[in-house]
């Protein structure tokens, strides 16, 4: 089973997850087309509660895409990925808007929410929302073509959203269903 390129780091994209503590993923460890709806809608629920609170702690637009790290206490951190071009933004009493990556409105906008926590991130059919503490909102759908988004957790769990909105689950953590 062959998988795109689904990770950035140090500004660039590379074919898996690559850091200092991070190995490069060939296989998915767990995959979505592996589990009951039952199993998955739990795990990821339970993933996604886990996340919540974390911290912008700073955030990076490059040619290809925009790489959130998120962090907390006791060692929590994840890192959100957006690969797709445009993205929609809402601000605290705002209509939604739709931007590009890497047009100057998104960047002073995800400037402003730098230490701001996630108050919420869901997952939807392949769409990605991101909610803060202050009132601010990202909206991530799926796309067609390419990989839009991907989370990653300190723990190394990883969600991918492949072309078409389906998801990929790498190294779910120890104690939660496991097909």
């Amino acid at each position: 089973m062959s998988f795109p390129r689904c990770g950035i780091a140090d500004g660039g994209f590379a074919d898996g997850i690559v850091g200092s503590a991070v190995r490069i993923v060939q296989d998915p460890l767990w995959h979505a087309d592996r589990m009951s709806g039952t199993s998955e809608e739990f795990w990821l629920r339970t993933w996604l509660d886990g996340l919540a609170g974390l911290r912008l702690t700073e955030c990076s637009i490059g040619v290809t895409g925009i790489r959130l790290p998120l962090s907390g206490v006791g060692g929590r951190a994840a890192e959100i990925v957006i690969e797709r071009d445009t993205i929609q933004l809402t601000g605290p009493d705002q209509e939604p808007r739709w931007k590009g990556v890497r047009d100057e409105l998104t960047a002073a906008a995800l400037l402003g929410v730098i230490d701001d926590s996630l108050a919420r991130i869901d997952i939807a059919g392949g769409h990605l929302t991101l909610a803060f503490s202050g009132g601010f909102r990202i909206d991530i759908p799926a796309d067609d073509d390419t990989e839009a988004w991907s989370v990653r957790s300190a723990d190394r769990a990883l969600v991918v959203c492949r072309p078409g909105g389906e998801l990929a689950f790498w190294s779910p953590p120890e104690g939660l269903n496991r097909p």
